[in-house]
């Protein structure tokens, strides 16, 4: 399963869109991903914009993975908001 989240602003020419994908891997573990341009079973290249920007390591659980990918996602931000 996955969502979408869409920034649009006047300064981009074509909207950013970024995907949290949860899924199972053949040993019925919980991953999630965070991608931009497409979600992670579409996704192309680096090379047209899409990226992998997080990736989680599986979980016994649903639970365990959004934790897991939300625990990512905001080291990820951290990061960025440092440089401030």
């Amino acid at each position: 399963m996955w969502g979408e989240f869409e920034i649009k602003t006047e300064e981009l020419m074509i909207p950013r869109r970024f995907f949290v994908t949860l899924d199972t891997n053949h040993e019925d573990k919980w991953q999630g991903c965070l991608t931009i341009g497409l979600h992670s079973y579409l996704w192309s290249s680096a090379d047209v914009g899409d990226a992998h920007l997080v990736d989680t390591d599986p979980s016994d659980t649903l639970e365990e993975a959004i934790s897991a990918l939300k625990a990512k996602i905001s080291e990820l931000f951290q990061v960025f908001l440092a440089g401030n």
